[in-house]
């Protein structure tokens, strides 16, 4: 069995492709099988130009500042708990937000919460 190559296409390509199927008459999947892409990169590429018009910034852009949220995230916890948080402790590298989610780290957090500055 032959593996197959990974495609990259242009983000031109992908707008007109976008546009295509905004003007057209067609279905998103008869213009993918025309493009010879998949229905499913054709739907991701809509959804990336919807995001982008609807918040004005790019994906690499969005990307950007998804990591610039999780950064100040893990510093509030940081400045909050006083000790320094891994994002596996925090949730933050599992993708579920503000909070300590291991077991580990939960009661790390309840014993430097409960310790006073001095004694540490």
């Amino acid at each position: 069995m032959t593996k197959r190559r990974r495609r990259f296409f242009t983000k031109e390509f992908e707008r007109e492709a976008v546009k295509l199927v905004r003007a057209s008459d067609k279905t998103p999947t008869q213009i993918a099988q025309e493009l010879g892409v998949s229905q499913s990169t054709l739907h991701r590429w809509i959804e990336e130009v919807q995001a982008e018009e609807k918040t004005g910034l790019t994906p690499d852009e969005l990307e950007e500042l998804k990591q610039i949220r999780k950064d100040n995230g893990l510093a509030r916890i940081n400045r909050v708990h006083g000790f320094r948080a891994s994002p596996i402790q925090t949730g933050l590298g599992l993708g579920l937000g503000l909070g300590l989610t291991t077991p580990h780290g939960a009661a790390r957090a309840r014993t430097l919460r409960r310790s006073t500055p001095a004694s540490r």
